[in-house]
């Protein structure tokens, strides 16, 4: 369980070196200081806290999941770094610091922040596409997958794996969508992203 939260910090710091580096790069030095960044308005701020607040949800159903059992092969790759050996924790993470990030930028008027969220916000959303996409069209409906849930639904108690994989990969694609075309500024994305 320990091992869930170890990354956090990580990933974290993370996000800010990308964002701070796609920063320095894609915009001239002083748009951030430059450019308006007025007061968002209140529909909007409301919008980004929701998406917070369900990205931090998302990324909370990654911890949930439960162990493999040591017959699996599954058990000893997850033995040392559990959980954070899937590719999908890692863009949870990153989509929930970017909206937490997003929603205290504007809540606080702290215009580097915006920039930052801003010139990452697409890497950001191809990442949470991908996360959906990848699941539905590759895992879900594949036998291997289907068999280890039916396995896992014979434990006691049940484990519904395929119901806590379809939640947990469900929301990225959304969350992405609405944080592009609703909780952004878009002249300010097209400076800081281009």
């Amino acid at each position: 369980r320990i091992l869930n939260f170890l990354g956090l910090p990580f990933f974290g710091a993370l996000y800010f070196s990308i964002a701070y580096t796609m920063e320095v790069l894609s915009a001239p030095p002083k748009v951030c200081q430059d450019a308006e960044y007025a007061e968002p308005p209140l529909f909007v701020l409301v919008i980004q806290g929701v998406l917070a607040v369900v990205g931090l949800f998302a990324f909370s159903l990654s911890t949930s999941l439960l162990p493999p059992n040591i017959s699996e092969d599954l058990y000893h790759v997850q033995k040392y770094i559990g959980g954070w050996v899937f590719l999908t924790r890692h863009c949870l993470i990153l989509q929930s610091v970017h909206l937490v990030v997003t929603f205290v930028a504007s809540v606080g008027h702290f215009a580097f922040l915006a920039c930052m969220t801003n010139s990452i916000a697409l890497v950001i959303g191809a990442l949470g596409l991908f996360v959906t996409i990848q699941y539905f069209s590759l895992v879900h409906n594949h036998p291997e997958f289907v068999g280890m849930c039916e396995e896992r639904m014979k434990r006691d108690p049940p484990d519904n794996c395929r119901k806590k994989n379809f939640w947990l990969h469900a929301f990225a694609l959304p969350l992405a969508v609405l944080d592009i075309t609703i909780s952004r500024n878009h002249k300010a994305l097209h400076l800081e992203s281009s």
